[in-house]
C-alpha cells in the first residue's frame, strides 16, 4: 500500500474508534500528532508496513475503551528518543521522503547515532487547516547496547 492511502485508511479506522466504534461506545478526544510508523520491506519487491497511531488522552490511559474493529489495536509504547525534522504545508509521500533524506543527511554530518529504519511520518493538523501546517519526520535514536 502507498503511504498516503495507508495513512488515510488507518486514520479513518482510528477516527471511527474515537467516535464511539469501541466496546464502550464512548467518544474519545482526538490527540496530535497522528503518527505513522513506516517499516520499509527488504528489497524492491517487498511491501512496506504502515502503522497509524493516535495517543490516548490522559483521562483514558488507565482503561482505554477496547476497539470494536479487529484492525484497530491498543499499543503500549516504551519511551523512545527521536531526531525530528519539522516542515510545513500539505504533505505527501515525496515531500516526507525528501524531508527524511534531509534529516538523515544532517544526522550523518553531525555524527549522530540513529536507526535509519523504521521511521515515523507525523501530522499535527486537521485536513481543514490550510495554513501554518505542521508535519514531522522522526528517526529513532540508537540506544546503547
Amino acid at each position: 500500500m502507498e503511504q498516503q492511502a495507508a495513512i488515510s485508511t488507518g486514520f479513518r479506522r482510528l477516527f471511527n474508534y474515537i467516535q464511539g466504534n469501541n466496546h464502550n461506545k464512548e467518544n474519545v478526544e482526538m490527540t496530535a500528532p497522528v503518527t505513522c510508523l513506516v517499516d520499509p520491506g527488504a528489497g524492491p519487491a517487498c511491501e512496506t508496513t504502515f502503522t497509524v497511531s493516535f495517543y490516548i488522552p490522559e483521562e483514558h490511559q488507565a482503561a482505554p475503551p477496547l476497539p470494536s474493529d479487529p484492525e484497530v489495536f491498543l499499543e503500549n509504547r516504551k519511551e523512545f528518543t527521536v531526531f525530528v525534522r519539522t516542515y510545513g504545508g500539505f504533505t505527501n509521500m515525496q515531500k516526507s521522503r525528501e524531508e527524511l533524506l534531509n534529516l538523515l543527511e544532517s544526522l550523518q554530518r553531525d555524527g549522530a547515532r540513529y536507526k535509519d529504519m523504521p521511521y515515523y511520518v507525523c501530522g499535527y493538523d486537521s485536513p481543514f487547516k490550510l495554513v501554518n501546517r505542521r508535519n514531522e519526520v522522526w528517526i529513532l535514536q540508537k540506544t546503547e547496547p
